[in-house]
């Protein structure tokens, strides 16, 4: 994770929050591209930073998020990213607003193949899954690297 990207995680995290033994993981761009599951324990991290995963997953979003909970501590935090609107609109022409209830999938105009896809999001449809796992404790719909960003807490 780059400095930049390190200071945003910090100015997200609660005021409490203190770096020192705690079980991390930063969950990287190729990481959910496969099928969930990774070889940890449960409730063995504290915080996964999920900054650059969640777009490219046309078919895993909700299993890697239920792993992503399974690996948790009780009270452990989530952060994760999502295409804010600049992006989304640079990536598909889709209309915008902070309500929008849904998704979009697009390759940019390439095949799946070549391109890869981007799962393109609303914050509204964001919370509203990740509400079935999670705390939410904040939403920023822009301004993250690009992104939105929602930290969550695991009960």
């Amino acid at each position: 994770m780059s400095p930049d990207a390190l200071v945003e995680v910090e100015r997200l995290l609660p005021a409490c929050w203190a770096w020192e033994g705690k079980r991390i993981l930063d969950f990287g761009h190729a990481g959910g591209r496969t099928a969930p599951g990774l070889p940890l324990d449960d409730g063995s991290l504290d915080l996964v930073m999920a900054t650059s995963v969640f777009t490219p997953l046309a078919d895993h979003w909700s299993g890697w998020l239920r792993e992503l909970h399974r690996l948790l501590a009780p009270g452990g935090m989530l952060i994760g990213a999502f295409p804010d609107q600049e992006l989304s609109q640079a990536a598909a022409d889709v209309p915008w607003g902070a309500a929008r209830a849904g998704t979009t999938l697009t390759a940019g105009g390439e095949s799946l193949e070549v391109a890869g896809c981007k799962l393109l999001v609303s914050p509204w449809w964001t919370c509203a899954r990740w509400r079935q796992a999670f705390d939410i404790l904040r939403v920023e719909p822009s301004g993250f690297n690009g992104h939105g960003v929602v930290v969550a807490r695991k009960p």
